[in-house]
């Protein structure tokens, strides 16, 4: 779900195995992804250790956050319009068709009627095998082409704006190691719907909501719930930022230093 040639995934595999082979240890992002690579390399606990990342300082509360319309010409939603965000590689692992499928429950109700998606990531440069194409034919297939919007490779600074204005960031991925868009949009007091097949709602907390991966009714009921209430939306809002907060570059930095020393003394 990752390459799209048996030849890549070989030598993915070739790689990965010779690495693990010469590491004095393994480091990673998160518990959950620790768990699968001592699963998956058959490695003994002290072998691998976590570091958990954190969202770039750039990801924060903006009074005035500006319309997409600004950001993005040509491709965004009307002025005003409520969206859903996803932001992060359209690879098939990522699980976007449940995602357009929940969108499609919803916006058949009509008490979402003004409702958009944006699909932020690069569909056609990225070096993983993408799902664009599929994706795409399976949006016009369901008449939702004018209500979802690809917008392509969005820098920090515009992505900051989107953040802050989206009603929920939503990370439907079938695996996760550590997901980071959803703690940039956690930065930013922005509600989180993330799968459980990752580490996002543990750290998060009250401010993520987590649903079974392919499970799209249950989607569609955690999108539905949120987007009807906005007092809800603000207090997940502020649990998110809340925990969000108590991640940092520079703890990992600490951390990876002493993991560097105490494997250079032998």
């Amino acid at each position: 779900m990752v390459f799209a040639r048996r030849r890549y995934q070989l030598m993915w595999r070739l790689k990965l195995a010779l690495a693990v082979r010469q590491a004095s240890l393994v480091l990673t992002v998160s518990d959950h992804a620790r768990a699968g690579i001592m699963t998956r390399f058959k490695l003994r606990p002290d072998r691998v250790r976590v570091i958990v990342e954190a969202p770039d300082p750039v990801f924060r509360s903006l009074t005035s956050p500006r319309e997409p319309a600004d950001l993005l010409p040509g491709v965004p939603p009307p002025r005003g319009s409520r969206y859903l965000l996803y932001v992060g590689g359209i690879s098939p692992h990522k699980n976007l068709p449940t995602l357009v499928e929940a969108f499609r429950r919803l916006t058949a109700d009509g008490a979402f009627g003004d409702l958009h998606l944006l699909l932020v990531g690069d569909y056609r440069g990225d070096v993983f095998f993408s799902a664009y194409e599929g994706l795409r034919g399976l949006i016009d297939r369901l008449g939702l082409g004018p209500r979802v919007h690809f917008t392509g490779f969005v820098p920090d600074e515009p992505l900051v704006d989107l953040y802050n204005r989206a009603e929920v960031l939503v990370l439907p991925s079938l695996e996760e190691g550590f997901g980071l868009p959803a703690f940039e949009a956690a930065a930013c007091g922005t509600p989180v719907v993330v799968s459980e097949t990752g580490p996002a709602a543990a750290l998060l907390g009250g401010g993520a909501w987590s649903f079974p991966p392919r499970d799209a009714a249950a989607l569609t009921a955690a999108l539905g719930t949120l987007l009807a209430d906005p007092g809800r939306r603000e207090v997940m809002g502020r649990e998110a930022r809340r925990r969000a907060a108590e991640l940092s570059w520079e703890r990992a930095a600490a951390e990876l230093h002493a993991i560097l020393r105490e494997v250079a003394s032998g």
